[in-house]
């Protein structure tokens, strides 16, 4: 179950809400290097119009920042933001991402995703989940036709990211056809590449949940896997029209009915946030004008970093981005 390929792929996790794997799909985070383009007579696939949420933040004492949301996977013909927001970003002088999970060697990829998503040598998910979380997966692992013995090495949060993970791929909607990557991509050799956070930090979070936030991840995960298209399609709706109160009310309304979460929320979502606010606040000094794209979760709400750049002192205006 957990090939090479695939736990480079799990560094793009974060986190599940109306079903909290809503959450998941909008806070993953780039890690694949994009897939090549077709070559010969074959036809490419079509990329998928998307009008994301966008915003322009002028920096207090000088700077620009075009900040837009992902939901870090895709179509396999990827997506196509229009000619206005790829105007801007061409005329950027570098991307910022959450992570830019291209630096270091598929090796080092892997090592890293191993340290934080391992249990200790000898231990078993069995003796960290409860009784009715472990016989759920049991049977979803065993009905799949895997075998459990691949399975319980790992963290819950690890399983439960590669279960979203390999059902969005069976859907066709790869992390290799993310809009980040599409971004990377685009940047190529000219346009610098800047991670406002590391996959080590990221990866430390997520290693670091408690025991009782790993299992509430894989226990809803579970639970909703058989409504994973329907959620997924309207969270994909509502951030390909940029409708930032669908988003809202789709990824944190379960936080609302469940008190309970707001430690996770806390960590996953909030802390995150103020801590690239404050380094998105730093890049200002630089004087130029940036291009950022990170999870969309990171950018709804009373707490997302615009409100929070705007509380710093800088000017923040929503932009039309073709529509709405």
């Amino acid at each position: 179950m957990l090939a090479s390929k695939p736990l480079r792929l799990a560094a793009r996790a974060l986190h599940p809400a109306t079903t909290l794997s809503l959450l998941f799909v909008a806070l993953l985070t780039a890690c694949e290097p994009a897939a090549p383009k077709t070559r010969g007579d074959a036809t490419p696939p079509v990329a998928t119009d998307v009008r994301p949420a966008f915003w322009q933040i002028d920096g207090a004492s000088g700077g620009r920042l075009f900040l837009l949301g992902s939901i870090h996977v895709g179509p396999v013909g990827g997506w196509k933001l229009p000619a206005e927001a790829l105007a801007l970003f061409d005329g950027s002088d570098a991307l910022l991402v959450e992570a830019d999970m291209r630096e270091g060697s598929p090796a080092e990829q892997d090592d890293a995703v191993l340290r934080h998503a391992l249990l200790p040598p000898g231990e078993s998910v069995e003796n960290h989940l409860s009784a009715e979380t472990y016989a759920s997966l049991e049977q979803l692992i065993t009905a799949n036709g895997k075998s459990m013995a691949n399975i319980h090495p790992w963290k819950p949060w690890m399983i439960a990211t590669m279960l979203l993970l390999e059902e969005l791929q069976r859907l066709g909607y790869p992390t290799e056809a993310g809009l980040d990557l599409d971004l990377m991509e685009r940047a190529g050799d000219t346009k610098p590449v800047i991670g406002i956070e590391t996959a080590e930090e990221q990866l430390r979070l997520l290693g670091g949940l408690s025991a009782e936030n790993q299992e509430l991840m894989l226990k809803d995960m579970l639970l909703q896997m058989s409504g994973i298209e329907a959620h997924f399609d309207a969270l994909k709706d509502a951030w390909r029209e940029g409708d930032t109160a669908a988003l809202e009310k789709l990824l944190f309304e379960e936080l609302e009915r469940t008190p309970e979460l707001a430690p996770f929320y806390e960590a996953v979502i909030y802390g995150r946030n103020e801590t690239m606010c404050e380094r998105l606040d730093a890049h200002f000094a630089a004087d130029q004008t940036l291009f950022g794209v990170v999870g969309a979760a990171h950018l709804v709400g009373p707490r997302g970093i615009p409100t929070c750049l705007a509380e710093k002192g800088h000017s923040v205006e929503r932009v039309s981005n073709g529509g709405s």
